[in-house]
């Protein structure tokens, strides 16, 4: 477990802007923010919290959906692979 969290989540954390603003990222780290899905449910939280409901709240959660839908269907695909052979 320690792996993934070393791997995945410890990076997520620090491109998703819980502790401090994506604005203030190099260019580079905030490129690959965008693509990260913590940083989309953080913004939306953000906006929703603070009442500025917008058009990005709603490209945040399509972007959060989408990326469900993809690692639902990889996880399917991997575990069928594994149980059926």
């Amino acid at each position: 477990f320690t792996h993934y969290y070393t791997l995945f989540l410890s990076p997520m954390f620090l491109f998703s802007g819980v502790f401090f603003p994506t604005s203030t990222l190099p260019a580079w780290a905030r490129v690959l923010s965008w693509f990260l899905p913590l940083p989309h449910a953080v913004a939306a939280q953000q906006a929703l919290f603070h009442g500025h409901l917008t058009w990005a709240v709603v490209g945040h959660l399509a972007w959060l959906l989408g990326c469900a839908g993809v690692f639902y269907r990889l996880s399917l695909a991997l575990m069928r692979r594994r149980l059926i052979g």
